[in-house]
């Protein structure tokens, strides 16, 4: 690796500079300031910059840049070069944060947010770490946003195709540990598990996003424990405990059959439906994808008797699905980012 001069010193005369055929190879960015002191190399892609930008922001930068540099260091239009073992887009995206403070949006792109999450994480630039964790935090993290897809929720990370599966990547990687379940989860809705281990299209960028092998075995095994969760869910719902008189009983209990004998047919076909909406009086039993023919509104008695039921078990397959990845309970799970 190499560094800087002193910031305003001109390249001393034993510093060699690149010749036309070293460089022609790699590519000059756009960020390329007229001013710059100091040329970062990230894969092949250089960028000249202002070493005080980086250091007025990153801890890291200034003790990289404090480190003297030997007489022979290489130069590129006069300035020094530091290689970076980062990706060139993080990199780009990230100075172009740095740089322009109207680039931060209510709303931003998966490739920035994962850039000052990474970058942020590695050369303490606290701010642009702490916006991007509060983005996936947003939805990814409580209970009340994974459990019920319904809930709308405004996004602070743009929708596109794939993106749980990249974000499930990216805190994976990076130690936000207290985002995995939910996300997890949303993947698990969202695909099959058939859909996951081959690849999630994103047709706006050509590759597939691909879920790492061990993260596959943990997918499986905790749609397994889910799906237990709603076979447990179609019998209680069989066996509930309601004490109305009316029809809605019968009803019920047809219902709580039906869904039971629907689990078994769900899990032979590898689909998976998880009881995750909120009940609210007045829906239709076995609504949405659970719907049977034949089945009526419940009571307030027997609706009610129905949500405790459905709240109880969400409530207990979001405790219980720290330990099915593999991660600290709930009390106990720390992020390392």
């Amino acid at each position: 690796m190499s560094g800087p001069p002193d910031a305003e010193s001109q390249p001393p005369p034993g510093k060699r500079q690149r010749t036309e055929q070293e460089s022609r190879h790699l590519i000059r960015s756009n960020i390329w300031k007229p001013y710059g002191d100091i040329v970062l190399l990230a894969e092949s892609t250089l960028f000249k910059v202002n070493r005080t930008i980086l250091v007025e922001h990153s801890s890291v930068f200034e003790g990289l840049f404090s480190i003297p540099q030997p007489q022979s260091a290489e130069a590129i239009d006069g300035c020094p070069v530091v290689e970076l073992s980062d990706a060139a887009q993080d990199v780009e995206l990230l100075l172009s944060a740095l740089y322009n403070p109207f680039f931060q949006k209510p709303q931003q792109p998966y490739e920035l947010v994962a850039a000052m999450l990474r970058l942020g994480k590695k050369y303490e630039i606290d701010q642009f770490k702490a916006d991007a964790i509060a983005r996936i935090r947003h939805e990814f993290s409580t209970k009340d946003e994974c459990l019920d897809p319904s809930r709308k929720v405004e996004p602070k990370i743009e929708p596109r195709a794939g993106l749980e599966v990249d974000l499930l990547n990216l805190v994976s990687e990076t130690g936000l540990y207290t985002c995995i379940p939910g996300l997890v989860l949303r993947c698990l809705i969202k695909w099959s598990l058939s859909e996951l281990f081959r690849g999630v299209p994103r047709p706006t960028i050509g590759s597939p996003a691909v879920i790492d092998d061990p993260t596959k075995v943990k997918l499986a095994y905790t749609l397994e424990k889910l799906r237990d969760t709603e076979t447990r869910f179609s019998v209680w719902l069989h066996r509930a405990e309601v004490r109305c008189q009316t029809a809605c009983v019968a009803q019920t209990q047809m219902w709580g059959k039906t869904t039971y004998n629907m689990g078994y047919e769900m899990r032979a076909n590898g689909s998976h439906s998880f009881q995750l909406r909120v009940w609210k009086h007045g829906d239709l039993v076995g609504g949405g994808d659970m719907a049977v023919v034949g089945t009526m509104d419940l009571c307030r008695q027997c609706s009610d008797a129905v949500k405790g039921g459905t709240d109880s078990l969400r409530w207990k397959m979001w405790d219980k699905l720290p330990s099915y990845l593999g991660l600290a309970e709930w009390v106990d799970l720390k992020d390392d980012v």
